[in-house]
């Protein structure tokens, strides 16, 4: 399936209220008055409110959990399609439908400034429609992508086979990795058996020998398997390399930003650990703060990343079908919306809501890495 683009912003207008705006369409650029799902006093507790939902895997949620979520859900569908700008979706979709195409919302929030937390750190890919009774990004006929402005934007280009998957798994002793054979085999099973992938690890799992190798060879998708962390006082998104003799090694999105910007054969990054694409939640922190968001800023054309905490299986099940979708073709954004279908028919509770964890951070129009088999 092939996508239309509804491209949206939130940002102040010149008088400094927030508005929605239709950046991009076939039915014309309308914009409406932004209003927050919640007050900012609201916002910390109702987030962790929904994670504590999304991270809950043991056992279903239960009609009272699933109303709650829904809930929420239309009030961020609410917020971000108010009065003409719903109409305005409402009419891309159904364009899109008669041609047998998805929509892709492209959400973007300008270069951030005067953009609250509670807007920005909104788990948006929960939107849900209160009519059709459906989440907006858990199925292929829509996804919500996010867009970030930066003057290193660079467009992502297919590659020619083999596409190189260069994947990182630190397994530092002080923060071991859970089931680390079975993420590999998960990463064999979709990438190995195709003459289309040139699949390896990274050994030793450290910074200083991914500089060395994206040196020395043209690397098109950076994957990471690993720990990630969020430092609140600061608003910075981590990741934990292996350092010295095996041990951990804290990166900030920002050191390793800066790392890949001279990398022009990168494609994609995939990060598989926790909180990869957590927004600052404190005012006054840098927008650009969540690891997601620093590979954005420094170039890198299309990122992946978990904006919540996020289960060893989910994280198995999303990657085997993420990369089976790429392989066959599909663009990076239909390939995360088979994953996330993938993950939510998966063995887990039925009304897991793990598949709305992946955040998708892409500039260009065109998300194909390789041609279609029969290209």
């Amino acid at each position: 399936m092939q996508y239309d683009d509804l491209e949206l912003e939130i940002s102040p207008c010149l008088c400094g209220k927030m508005e929605v705006r239709v950046l991009a369409s076939e039915f014309g650029r309308p914009r409406e008055a932004f209003v927050a799902p919640y007050r900012p006093r609201q916002f910390l507790w109702q987030m962790e409110r929904l994670e504590a939902l999304i991270c809950l895997r043991q056992r279903g949620m239960g009609a009272r959990r699933a109303r709650f979520v829904k809930e929420e859900g239309a009030k961020f569908f609410e917020a971000l399609f108010p009065g003409k700008v719903r109409s305005t979706l409402e009419r891309c979709q159904a364009a899109a439908s008669s041609r047998g195409r998805g929509l892709r919302i492209r959400l973007g929030f300008g270069d951030g400034a005067g953009v609250r937390p509670e807007v920005q750190g909104v788990p948006w890919e929960m939107a849900f429609h209160p009519e059709s009774r459906d989440f907006l990004s858990c199925g292929p006929r829509s996804q919500i992508v996010r867009t970030m402005d930066s003057p290193r934007s660079r467009p992502l280009l297919p590659a020619e086979p083999p596409l190189s998957v260069l994947c990182v798994l630190p397994n530092a002793k002080e923060s071991p990795l859970p089931e680390i054979s079975k993420h590999r085999r998960a990463l064999r099973r979709a990438l190995a058996g195709s003459q289309r992938v040139r699949l390896s690890f990274l050994e030793p799992p450290t910074t200083g020998a991914l500089q060395e190798r994206l040196l020395e060879e043209e690397v098109h998708v950076l994957h990471f398997l690993g720990h990630g962390d969020f430092r609140r006082r600061s608003g910075e998104g981590l990741l934990i390399f292996e350092g010295p003799k095996g041990r951990q090694r804290e990166v900030s999105g920002r050191a390793l930003g800066e790392l890949l910007e001279g990398v022009p054969s990168l494609r994609l990054v995939t990060l598989m650990g926790c909180l990869g694409a957590r927004v600052p939640r404190r005012r006054g922190q840098d927008p650009a703060g969540s690891v997601a968001a620093a590979l954005a800023y420094s170039g890198v054309p299309a990122v992946l990343a978990m904006q919540h905490l996020v289960s060893s299986t989910a994280a198995q099940c999303f990657v085997e079908a993420f990369y089976q979708g790429l392989v066959r073709g599909a663009p990076v954004d239909r390939a995360v919306a088979e994953a996330r279908v993938a993950v939510k028919q998966s063995n887990q509770p039925r009304d897991t809501l793990e598949w709305a964890t992946p955040v998708l951070m892409l500039r260009s129009p065109d998300a194909r890495l390789l041609p279609a088999p029969e290209e």
